[in-house]
């Protein structure tokens, strides 16, 4: 009986790794590779809207005086 168990152990551990295996390569990498083709994760491709730079302008925000700040550290 416990041979049997081992047997059956090794051919379900077998089993488990071909199914994942396949499920992998068949179903998340496909989708990975078009995902990755079609999205633009940066931002880098400019939009039809924009003009032909890629220069991104930040808002100012408002900065505290720098004397102030260090004086604000305690």
């Amino acid at each position: 009986m416990k041979r049997l168990l081992k047997v059956l152990r090794k051919i379900g551990d077998f089993q488990s790794r071909v199914l994942l295996t396949l499920v992998y390569f068949i179903l998340l990498m496909p989708i990975g590779v078009i995902v990755r083709f079609f999205s633009d994760a940066m931002q880098t491709k400019p939009d039809v809207k924009q003009l032909s730079s890629y220069w991104k302008f930040k808002q100012p925000t408002a900065q505290p005086d720098k004397m102030e700040k260090a004086r604000r550290q305690s």
